[in-house]
């Protein structure tokens, strides 16, 4: 599932399924000069620290991330090799697999407290009986 938060008529944030788990963002500055000398360097945050200069390759392909949520930078040089300062970001938010959210989980352990509260229970009802057997024999004997 694929879901774009714009604002101001640019995307800043992109929700992606983990199964989603290719994918490639391609990114362009904008001079018209010598557009074939322009460089670009990018990183994503939360899973690298430094920037990846990429000479005038414009795009990236990332696959298997854990879900959570990461921000991919980016930045450009003009034609003169003059870099920008500011990057431009995309969060990126890649939910989990259902057996790995909180509310899986603490299903999980209630069916599993169910479940042993259930055996308890048929177990004492059973030890009951078994008691009340007793009891009734002893009467007869008696």
């Amino acid at each position: 599932m694929l879901v774009l938060t714009k604002t101001d008529g640019y995307i800043l944030r992109i929700e992606l399924s983990h199964r989603d788990n290719v994918f490639t963002i391609e990114f362009s500055a904008i001079n018209y000069t010598h557009p074939e000398k322009n460089q670009y360097a990018y990183r994503l945050k939360g899973l690298e620290n430094n920037w990846n200069y990429v000479g005038n390759k414009r795009s990236v392909t990332y696959s298997n991330l854990r879900h959570g949520t990461y921000t991919f930078m980016v930045i450009a040089s003009n034609n003169d090799g003059v870099w920008n300062d500011t990057p431009i970001e995309l969060e990126i938010a890649i939910t989990p697999p259902v057996w790995k959210t909180w509310w899986f989980k603490l299903t999980i352990v209630l069916v599993f407290l169910w479940l042993i509260y259930i055996i308890y229970k048929s177990r004492i009802s059973d030890l009951r009986q078994r008691l009340q057997f007793k009891e009734n024999q002893l009467k007869l004997e008696r």
